[in-house]
């Protein structure tokens, strides 16, 4: 019985150490997962959690130290928003709902605006309004001509 107690006293005194030391902080994973949400300052559209250049890694590095310190991602986040802009954000904040929605209301107006013009060529024009319109510039022709056609008129009694 003695045994099994020092064994297990020498066990926990060699592994304590160990997973004590292991954890040195936040793992890769979790820097990548913060990572993954920013874009190089680097290169253009380019996951920060995939890019190769110095600048990606310090800025990996940056994640890193403030996760040990204890930051949310979300203050991360905000973090590089406030030194770089919202530029380096993969999606951009929810303050900027007009960037996304002015584009589709434009789209959505135009739409109608020429499905309303289309429509209007389709539109057939009453028969009764064409004669009624085909009558009245019939009749004003005949107005202006009038002095013209009386001279015609004289201009052939003579000539019998």
């Amino acid at each position: 019985m003695v045994r099994v107690g020092a064994i297990l006293v020498l066990a926990a005194v060699v592994l304590l150490p160990t997973a004590v030391w292991a954890d040195d902080g936040p793992s890769q994973d979790q820097v990548n997962a913060v990572a993954r949400k920013l874009f190089c300052p680097v290169c253009e559209n380019t996951p920060l959690d995939v890019c190769p250049t110095e600048a990606c890694q310090q800025w990996r590095d940056v994640i890193q130290t403030r996760l040990v310190e204890g930051q949310s991602e979300q203050e991360i986040l905000d973090y590089f928003a406030e030194m770089y802009g919202d530029s380096v954000l993969a999606q951009p904040p929810p303050r900027q709902w007009a960037a996304w929605a002015l584009p589709a209301l434009i789209l959505v107006l135009g739409a109608a605006a020429l499905i309303f013009w289309l429509r209007s060529w389709t539109r057939p024009v009453p028969v009764a309004a064409q004669a009624v319109a085909a009558q009245e510039a019939a009749d004003e022709q005949v107005e202006e001509d009038r002095p013209h056609i009386e001279r015609l008129e004289r201009e052939l009694a003579e000539w019998e």
